[in-house]
């Protein structure tokens, strides 16, 4: 299936690897609310407060804090889900590519 349309099929992003800016764009355009879970240093490193600080998105290393946390964006704590996917459409630039 084309990565395109299966995006359209998630309720949030979950990268255990590839945490680049171009999945980030591809989540934010998707407004899709983020879980990083590691990261290149150096390469990736400024890619997890971009994500943090903007609030589209968490860092949690520990996969059974990410279950958790999942558990509870579509339980408990499912505004600060939608918050989170609100803040990804703002930020996100579809037409970069074009505006360059």
């Amino acid at each position: 299936m084309d990565g395109r349309l299966r995006l359209h099929c998630h309720e949030i992003m979950f990268q255990q690897s590839d945490t680049g800016p171009g999945t980030i764009a591809e989540a934010l355009i998707k407004g899709l609310p983020i879980i990083l879970n590691y990261y290149i240093p150096g390469q990736e490193e400024g890619n997890v407060p971009y994500v943090v600080d903007n609030g589209v998105g968490v860092f949690i290393p520990c996969p059974k804090e990410t279950a958790k946390l999942v558990a509870e964006w579509f339980s408990t704590r499912a505004e600060e889900l939608k918050k989170m996917s609100q803040n990804a459409l703002q930020l996100a630039q579809p037409n970069a590519a074009f505006d360059i």
